[in-house]
This record gives structure tokens, C-alpha cells and sequence, in this order.
């Protein structure tokens, strides 16, 4: 590996260590229908497609938040970045761009957790409108202070 590389030696290690990782991602132009097709060169497989650079950027994140998730379940060794000079012999066109994308998979793990805990959260609370529509008990601020006081 040249000095060339984007992310290399004692870097990557720290990159895994903190668990964020760093690769470039090509956005190749559709001159034809508009729009760009995504690909990670160090992820084979790692695709997407968008009509717009900006969804474009949005969905390599989402791309490489997916393999780099799956490489650390799998216990997977993680490629080493390409550079940008070994990628850019694959620019065709004027509007291919190669950009950095880097993804944090602690973060990524904290955001799903929190969803679906918010899920969880939704689920129990329409469960519980479901039970008071089917036995709709109603109390009286006395008859509240009366249990409360019972349970002193």
C-alpha cells in the first residue's frame, strides 16, 4: 500500500478501534435518465442509486452503514481503502465525482436502539388507548386521593 492510500496502517486500526471507517464511494452521472448509481469499489456489491447528488451522498452513507454493520457482526476483515488516484481511472464522465464517506457504526447501533425502544414506546401506548376503549374507567380526583390514602 502507497502512501497514496486514503486510510492506512496504524489509521485503520484506529478507525476500527473507534468504530468509524472511512472509503470513498463513486457517483457516476446517468446521463441517459438523470441521476447517479453509487458504488463502493472496496464493497463489491455495496449499490445504490438516487436522482439527485444529495440523495446520492445520503445513500452511500446508508450503503456503507449496512456492509460496514454486517463486516463487524460477520467478524469480518474490512478491506483497505482504495485511494483516490487508484479510483480515478474509473471517472467517465465530467460529472463522476469520487467523494469520502465515513460512517460511525457505535452511533449507528445507538440510533436503530433508539428506534426501535421508540417503537416499543409507540406499540405500548396504543395498547394501552386499545385496553381504556374497551373498558373505559374513569376517577375522580377524590377517588384518587381516597386510594392513594389507603396505600399510605
Amino acid at each position: 500500500m502507497g502512501n497514496d492510500s486514503f486510510c492506512h496502517g496504524l489509521v485503520i486500526g484506529l478507525c476500527k478501534m473507534i468504530m468509524k471507517y472511512t472509503y470513498l464511494a463513486l457517483f457516476e452521472e446517468d446521463i441517459e435518465q438523470g441521476g447517479y448509481s453509487i458504488s463502493f469499489p472496496d464493497f463489491p456489491g455495496a449499490i445504490s442509486e438516487a436522482s439527485n447528488l444529495k440523495e446520492a451522498q445520503y445513500n452511500a452513507r446508508e450503503v456503507l452503514e449496512i456492509f460496514t454493520i454486517m463486516f463487524e457482526d460477520e467478524e469480518r476483515d474490512f478491506p483497505n481503502p482504495s485511494s483516490f488516484k487508484a479510483l480515478a481511472s474509473k471517472l467517465v464522465r465530467d460529472g463522476d465525482i469520487i467523494q469520502a464517506i465515513t460512517v460511525d457504526t457505535e452511533l449507528v447501533r445507538e440510533r436503530e436502539l433508539s428506534k426501535k425502544e421508540d417503537k416499543l414506546d409507540y406499540e405500548r401506548g396504543i395498547q394501552a388507548l386499545e385496553d381504556f376503549e374497551m373498558n373505559p374507567v374513569t376517577y375522580s380526583i377524590d377517588d384518587i386521593v381516597e386510594e392513594f390514602e389507603k396505600n399510605l
